[in-house]
């Protein structure tokens, strides 16, 4: 990468660089507490920023005014980070990594729909033909974790966007923003933790669990989602991070767009709509392109694109009642293309519990013990997963017999989350950049491989994770081997 034209090559440089930094800030921060500044949306601001800035240019608050957002309005900034967003000069000249969610943007959207700047990404870099396979259940919350960790859902916790934590007898659903935003919820190290934790800038422009403490840490920058943000304004951001100054600069970025899961749940994967979704969004993706092109240095940037989920073509006509009423201390925690099921009792009444359910339900649909879960699901190693899983096959649904139209149940017509080897449920991996080989293709890949890519790109230390590096090995250019 040519040398950043911004960063300095001394020490005194950098230490000028920075008092600069300061005082150009606290003045920007004192103008914008007078309503003079420009206010996207309302914000808490950083939580230990002082009232005036100005005031205290050398005090640890006014260096944390420099890089929280009192000045860049939109931000929420509860927690710690490491960096405290200051970069550590080892990573000065690293250049940043970009992870982008689409959300269940399935795996041949691609191929079907054609979008020129993802086929752009495809060209320039790597895809994964059949593209990436995410962890059981194939939801958004456990699948974003499992890429952001290299975990699977068994081992980062995060089971399902709805689960039962049997030791503190609490439910963790995705619309309590008090759960979301509470790191004790979630397992493993998520890459911006292993970032800052390492003297990394990190940032998020919405990701599952970047709105939480996980370990006591978030990015240095985050937002709470917000649906009514548009992607542009997502994408201008990402854009202003890149062009910061390299000691501020954040190094780990991600991304996310709903669209494409909006439209498929809707109106399916072969429709108007996702049409129209996956042109959006690969007009967000232009722009982020574009952007990058005109910064110098831009081409060095690792632009990742990856999906949480795939999406059935066909709508969901069948749906087989569970009734658990009479059964004491049996809880349906999650009813839909999987079952889960919690059960306060010993082993025998685990069992018990089970074949009640399973007599229900067709032979089609496996119901089992959480010790019975198949290996190749990696879907048992907590209690957080339930007691009692039910697996139906592709297309077929469980719902509680309290659940009926008539009672206002609306389910969406088009649905995921069904056993992730289904490749209807696989998601998509392109990504480009100069440690990939331009033209480089993989048959499939797996969420959990991602962390270990995006770790070794960066030169952190990874965490420990069930992925595995050597899945690039055949796209993965050596570090300062060139392309």
């Amino acid at each position: 990468m040519p040398r950043d034209p911004l960063r300095p090559t001394t020490h005194s440089l950098r230490r000028l660089h920075r008092i600069a930094l300061l005082l150009a800030t606290a003045g920007a921060a004192g103008l914008a507490g007078c309503g003079g500044g420009p206010q996207s949306r309302p914000s808490e601001g950083p939580a230990n920023a002082p009232s005036n800035p100005a005031a205290e240019a050398g005090s640890p608050q006014a260096r944390d005014a420099v890089v929280a957002p009192s000045t860049l309005p939109g931000y929420d900034r509860k927690g710690q980070n490491p960096t405290e967003g200051w970069n550590d000069p080892r990573w000065l000249d690293t250049a940043p990594v970009i992870l982008i969610s689409f959300d269940g943007f399935r795996w041949d959207y691609v191929e079907r729909y054609r979008p020129p700047a993802f086929l752009r990404i495809a060209s320039e870099g790597v895809m994964a033909t059949n593209g990436s396979m995410p962890p059981f259940p194939s939801k958004t919350f456990p699948s974003h974790f499992s890429m952001a960790t290299g975990l699977w859902a068994e081992n980062h916790e995060l089971a399902g966007n709805t689960f039962w934590d049997p030791e503190r007898r609490e439910m963790y659903r995705v619309r309590d923003r008090d759960k979301v935003e509470d790191g004790s919820w979630y397992g493993g190290e998520p890459i911006w933790v292993t970032a800052e934790s390492q003297g990394m800038v990190a940032a998020s422009y919405f990701f599952v669990g970047s709105e939480a403490d996980v370990g006591g840490v978030r990015p240095s920058y985050w937002y709470a989602y917000d649906g009514s943000v548009t992607g542009e304004e997502k994408v201008d951001r990402v854009l202003e991070w890149v062009r910061m100054p390299p000691e501020t600069r954040p190094r780990m970025i991600t991304l996310y767009f709903p669209n494409t899961d909006d439209a498929g749940h809707g109106y399916g994967p072969d429709s108007p709509e996702i049409e129209a979704a996956i042109e959006a969004v690969d007009g967000y993706l232009q722009r982020l392109l574009d952007g990058l092109d005109a910064i110098e240095g831009g081409e060095e940037v690792t632009v990742v694109l990856v999906s949480d989920h795939g999406m059935y073509e066909q709508p969901v006509e069948l749906s087989h009642p569970v009734d658990v009423s009479g059964m004491e201390g049996v809880m349906i925690i999650e009813a839909g293309p999987y079952g889960a099921f919690a059960v306060d009792g010993d082993a025998a009444r685990r069992r018990e519990v089970r074949d009640a359910i399973a007599v229900q339900l067709p032979e089609s649909i496996p119901v089992y013990l959480r010790e019975e879960v198949p290996e190749e699901l990696h879907y048992s190693a907590t209690r957080k997963v339930g007691d009692i899983i039910a697996v139906p096959p592709l297309g077929t649904t469980l719902r509680r017999t309290t659940q009926s139209f008539a009672a206002g149940w609306n389910p969406s017509p088009f649905n995921h989350g069904w056993d992730p080897r289904s490749p209807e449920m696989h998601g998509i991996f392109l990504a480009r950049g100069p440690r990939l080989r331009p033209g480089g293709r993989l048959d499939r890949v797996r969420h959990v491989d991602i962390y270990p890519l995006m770790a070794e790109i960066l030169g952190l230390d990874p965490a420990p994770v069930d992925g595995s590096l050597s899945t690039w090995d055949p796209v993965l250019v050596p570090a300062g081997g060139g392309r």
